[in-house]
């Protein structure tokens, strides 16, 4: 099940019409480098202006899962299929292997 993070980030996108072949399976990742305050800008130390997350969905991902931006790197391979070694320097873990 979706939260309803998930559902406003990744529903649109999966439910929009494309030209595929019925068998593709996509897999969405959406993030951000920091937050915003409401009133504008984004140059402060507020929790909300120091706060980022990320949004993923597709095959093999468990909603709820904690992660963190470091497992953003190896997820995008993983995706496509590309295997991901412990030798590879990346820092995280993808959002596929958890």
């Amino acid at each position: 099940m979706w939260s309803s993070l998930e559902s406003a980030v990744c529903g649109p996108m999966r439910c929009a019409p494309r030209p595929t072949d019925a068998d593709e399976q996509w897999t969405f990742v959406v993030v951000t480098d920091h937050g915003h305050r409401d009133g504008g800008g984004h140059a402060g130390r507020s929790t909300w202006e120091r706060a980022a997350w990320a949004a993923t969905c597709g095959p093999g991902i468990v909603a709820g899962v904690q992660a963190t931006h470091a497992d953003i790197a190896p997820t995008v391979p993983a995706a496509a299929g590309v295997p991901i070694h412990s030798g590879d320097g990346f820092p995280g873990c993808s959002f596929q292997s958890r």
